[in-house]
């Protein structure tokens, strides 16, 4: 058995919730980083999943997806969230949901970008 098949057996798994919203073009370079992100980072799937089930809970969500950015330094993570607010209630929807996250996300701040679209 070769180091890195081992090495990426022993990366935690990246919970269904997450994984199931992976941009679906770059779902298995989403998947080898968060694994590994996740070592260097314990607890961030977590805050990751809270963030996601907090999105999900708000009306006018319509689309979330999780994409990793290997060569973003500042925040490899992107959780996305397409929202269907009306222009004129966008920005105040806005500005909470990304406050919430921000909560949820504190231990990670220069990690995980929340895009609220």
């Amino acid at each position: 058995m070769s180091h890195a098949s081992e090495y990426t057996a022993a990366l935690p798994e990246v919970p269904a919730a997450i994984r199931d919203l992976y941009v679906p073009h770059r779902a298995s370079v989403i998947e080898e980083n968060l694994r590994a992100f996740e070592t260097e980072h314990p607890g961030v799937f977590d805050a990751m999943a809270h963030t996601i089930d907090m999105l999900r809970s708000q009306p006018g969500i319509a689309k979330i997806t999780v994409d990793y950015d290997e060569e973003d330094v500042l925040y490899p993570v992107t959780i996305w969230a397409r929202t269907t607010f009306p222009l004129e209630e966008r920005l105040a929807r806005k500005a909470i949901l990304e406050d919430r996250s921000d909560d949820i996300l504190k231990r990670y701040p220069d990690l995980v970008l929340v895009a609220i679209l």
